[in-house]
């Protein structure tokens, strides 16, 4: 699970990144290649929310790298 995975980083690295979890309910489980039109419809929506929050690292980390340090 990815709160198992952050744990272990943590219990190897000391720390565990920041993380988020992005997914879509399935809604049909048989036999198939294709998917459903609600999982289709719902992809879009998907990829705008990694989209903002990658946004939203990227913007923390550089305010991170900007702000002048304390010596």
């Amino acid at each position: 699970s990815p709160q198992a995975l952050l744990l272990y980083a943590e219990g190897l690295y000391g720390r565990a990144p920041s993380a988020a979890v992005v997914s879509i309910a399935g809604e049909r489980f048989g036999m198939g290649e294709g998917l459903s039109p609600a999982v289709q419809k719902a992809i879009p929506r998907a990829i705008r929310a990694v989209v903002r929050q990658a946004r939203a690292w990227r913007s923390r980390i550089s305010h991170a790298m900007t702000r002048p340090r304390d010596w």
